[in-house]
């Protein structure tokens, strides 16, 4: 009995090695880490060859051309599973809990290297995650790589916007967007309601990862119109979607923007540098600084060497382009710790210490910023300017 399941694993190991093999293009993979696809979907293009090697391209790569090849098997355990067994840069991101992404300090975006194949013919694979659960679908790819990669990546930066306005035509729902997820907030009756739709970038829209209920109908995403700067609901539900694009001060206090060396005026770069010696002396790098929100609050985000932190910021909003900052005096345990023993309060004092600071925010594009720039309104040497893109190491940049 032993020889003959033996003999069973064998041939459906066989059988999927050759459909995963048998693509000639390879496969476009749309592909959702963590338990609760809390960070959305990815576009991940595979070429599985015979030699047990797998080439990877994908959209959270700024290159289009870029490509990674490691290897990769299909084995019996606990069922057939597709296993990513050596590091690949492209694939391995998602898993990495060094990522300074997501959950940051040892969770990274929390992804899979093991699938279990729950499905695998020439049209269609089906995997789900060991660790996370989620699914994964691989569809036969068509059409050249880069170009997809460029589609998709083109049309994120002409679909984005930070919150969006949903409507049927007689209700209405707010959305707002944190990685390739989207809270969607409503009411019925008189609860107030929200719900997650994480979703994957496609060259035409947003795909949801299952579909979603509201006010009685079935959403599965939506259709981007360009002319119109406009969403219509994938399956023609008669709800629609718009962007709403915030005060710069508002998505500055909702967003997540890096800082960097380069991109601070006279007044800050001593502060900034005063602190180095500090995180040396530590035997860490300065991985990333930011100020914003990114998940805990208004504050300073940082991650040194391996421990990430925050610093809590109060602010007040004045007009639709200022903002007046005062350190709060609170944070996490490794916020406190940095701050009380390698003074990160200079990082602090460029935004406001002891005492409130007062800044105008200016920036490149008020609908889809790329930068923006606080200059203090009492001392215009202290300009900051911060970057909507992830900015790694900053005293390098």
């Amino acid at each position: 009995m032993k020889k003959l399941s033996a003999n069973r694993a064998d041939a459906a190991i066989a059988a999927d090695m050759q459909v995963l093999t048998g693509a000639a293009n390879g496969w476009l993979m749309e592909y959702y880490p963590e338990a609760s696809q809390t960070y959305g979907g990815y576009n991940i293009l595979l070429s599985f060859s015979e030699d047990g090697r797998v080439t990877v391209a994908g959209d959270i790569v700024s290159d289009p051309t870029a490509t990674a090849t490691s290897l990769f098997s299909v084995k019996q355990s606990a069922g057939i599973v597709l296993s990513f067994d050596t590091y690949n840069e492209i694939f391995h991101f998602f898993s990495d809990p060094g990522n300074s992404l997501g959950g940051g300090n040892a969770y990274g975006l929390e992804g899979d290297y093991d699938f279990l194949i729950l499905e695998a013919t020439p049209q269609q694979v089906k995997l789900k995650g060991k660790k996370s659960g989620s699914y994964a679908v691989l569809t036969p790819m068509e059409g050249d790589w880069a170009a997809y990669i460029q589609e998709v990546q083109a049309a994120e930066s002409a679909m984005q916007a930070m919150s969006y306005q949903i409507s049927d035509g007689t209700n209405t729902a707010s959305v707002s967007v944190n990685y390739r997820n989207m809270t969607i907030s409503y009411t019925e009756g008189e609860e107030a309601l929200s719900m997650s739709a994480p979703y994957i970038v496609t060259p035409t829209g947003y795909k949801f990862y299952e579909p979603i209920t509201l006010w009685g109908k079935t959403l599965t995403g939506f259709t981007y119109d360009a002319a119109s700067d406009s969403f219509t609901e994938t399956s023609e539900t008669g709800i629609t979607m718009v962007k709403v694009i915030p005060p710069i001060n508002e998505q500055f206090v909702t967003g997540m923007w890096y800082m960097s060396l380069s991109g601070l005026g006279s007044y800050g770069r001593p502060y900034f540098n005063y602190v180095l010696p500090s995180i040396q002396a530590e035997g860490e790098e300065l991985v990333y600084a930011l100020m914003g929100n990114a998940g805990s609050g208004f504050g300073f985000y940082f991650q040194s060497g391996n421990y990430a932190g925050i610093l809590l910021y109060n602010y007040q909003l004045i007009g639709d382009d200022q903002i007046m900052l005062q350190f709060a005096m609170q944070g996490d345990n490794n916020g406190i710790y940095y701050h009380n023993n390698c003074n990160f309060r200079y990082y602090l004092n460029i935004f406001g210490y002891n005492s409130a600071r007062t800044f105008t925010i200016t920036t490149d594009n008020e609908s889809a910023p790329t930068y923006i720039t606080l200059t203090e309104n009492a001392n215009p040497s202290n300009t900051i300017t911060l970057s909507a893109s992830q900015v790694l190491y900053p005293y390098d940049n």
